[in-house]
């Protein structure tokens, strides 16, 4: 009996919630019919007054020269871009601008003086920002945008890299973790499972690409028929230089051979497996810039936080356009064992430590150097 009793007050309990919920719901629908703010997160451009949006003209400025760029640039994107370089803040004052948000505002229905509540519009009781046509006129940009594909850029190298060891094309592949994409240049018997005794059998794209650029720079620059001088090109143009004066690149297990009509020329690369995947391994003795701009960075952010210069990491990622996540992950840094930093600053730290290794720091100094060290053996 006393179970059943607590099933059916368990239900009306139940229902009444689902009452007041839906009560909620039509007070909510109702206001919005009625043009009536409701709270939430307040739109740029506008402030609240006795529960009535009231425009707030400094960022009503901001939100019409949006709008009016908007029809300019059509690229929401670059938009962003030029208005965190431009100092232009979101409503939270220290956020920059992303895509998104620029999305947000132009697509909002509340800038013509209107409510929406889910796909339905309702007249607003406040002003309006943005005159009716414009907005319309947005809203057509936006759905005539064409929709852009992700592309895969062509393979650099494609038809001229070889694997030494078989003789054998090498074809560029794709692997993908954790949202990103590297692109590796894999032996072609290697891919068909034919076998390929080369330790490099599958090598970095962009380190090898890296290094082929650099030879044709310096053979374009001797070259009779160049129109301009290298720096001046497109990164485009850059490619089609590759095309014409390398006509090869062999991959051997201790570098690469780039072949041209000057000659053959030899690179001494050594790709070490690290993990499941190739690194250039920096000679002994050698500086990383990445990891030394880091610790650079991370100790002059700390010192300026300590001294007041910037309230937060949140005033400190507006001020220098670099997210709140990669600053605090720059800042764990300086809890790094003062042997670490001094080797990284003389460029004595393991050859093959990258910047990715040290996004878990230990923070024993004693468990650092077994963790960071080993990588070296």
């Amino acid at each position: 009996m006393g179970k059943f009793v607590q099933t059916v007050l368990s239900g009306a309990a139940q229902l009444e919630r689902e009452m007041i919920v839906e009560r909620v719901k039509n007070k909510i629908a109702t206001s919005k019919e009625q043009g009536l703010w409701m709270g939430g997160t307040l739109p740029l451009g506008y402030d609240v007054k006795d529960k009535e949006l009231i425009i707030n003209e400094k960022e009503a400025k901001t939100v019409k020269h949006i709008f009016e760029r908007y029809m300019e640039l059509r690229s929401m994107a670059e938009l962003a871009r030029e208005l965190n370089s431009q100092g232009y803040r979101t409503k939270a004052r220290f956020d920059i601008f992303k895509k998104a948000t620029v999305r947000r505002i132009i697509t909002n229905p509340i800038y013509v003086g209107k409510i929406r509540h889910y796909e339905k519009q309702y007249e607003g009781k406040h002003e309006a920002i943005i005159e009716e046509e414009k907005w319309k006129k947005a809203q057509e940009l936006i759905r005539n945008q064409p929709y852009r594909k992700a592309k895969y850029e062509e393979a650099l190298l494609k038809g001229i890299i070889k694997c030494k060891s078989c003789n054998a094309n090498m074809t560029l592949t794709y692997a993908k973790k954790e949202n990103k994409r590297y692109r590796y240049y894999v032996c072609n018997n290697h891919l068909r499972g034919k076998g390929c005794e080369s330790g490099n059998r599958n090598v970095i794209a962009g380190e090898v690409e890296k290094e082929v650029m650099k030879r044709a720079e310096h053979l374009y620059k001797n070259w009779q028929e160049k129109a301009e001088e290298w720096e001046e090109l497109s990164f485009g143009k850059q490619k089609e230089v590759v095309k014409n004066l390398i006509s090869g690149v062999m991959v051997r297990d201790d570098g690469i051979v780039v072949s041209s009509e000057s000659g053959e020329m030899f690179i001494p690369m050594n790709l070490k497996k690290k993990g499941n995947k190739c690194t250039v391994v920096e000679p002994e003795g050698k500086t990383n810039n990445a990891l030394l701009k880091a610790v650079v960075r991370a100790h002059l952010w700390k010192r300026q936080l300590e001294e007041g210069k910037y309230e937060s990491v949140k005033e400190l990622s507006a001020k220098i356009n670099i997210g709140t996540r990669r600053i605090q992950q720059i800042l764990r840094l300086n809890y790094l064992a003062p042997k670490i930093k001094e080797d990284i600053v003389n460029g004595r730290q393991p050859s093959n430590l990258r910047l990715v290794d040290l996004r878990e720091i230990p923070m024993l100094w004693s468990e650092q150097m077994e963790k960071f060290y080993k990588l070296a053996s």
